[in-house]
């Protein structure tokens, strides 16, 4: 957002907008491991769900992240044609 706002759609802010994707998806990818460990182990099934809960909370910051950074790409580009 501060490459942005200091200065607007540029080569800096689209490859932040590529690297936030790339966090974004490998956020998915720990959690989905994470996931999959936790069931492969003998977790009890609270401990299971309070932990999927606070992954999926933290995980709505890189979805997030990333879709606003594409949103602003594409209303920027809207403004241009």
């Amino acid at each position: 957002m501060n490459t942005y706002l200091k200065g607007g759609i540029s080569g800096d802010f689209h490859f932040l907008i590529e690297q936030t994707h790339k966090v974004e998806s490998r956020a998915d990818d720990l959690r989905d491991a994470t996931n999959e460990l936790m069931y492969s182990r003998a977790l009890i099934p609270e401990s299971r769900e309070d932990i999927m809960a606070l992954l999926e909370k933290v995980d709505e910051i890189s979805d997030q992240a990333d879709r606003v950074s594409k949103r602003i790409n594409i209303m920027t580009m809207k403004k241009r044609v």
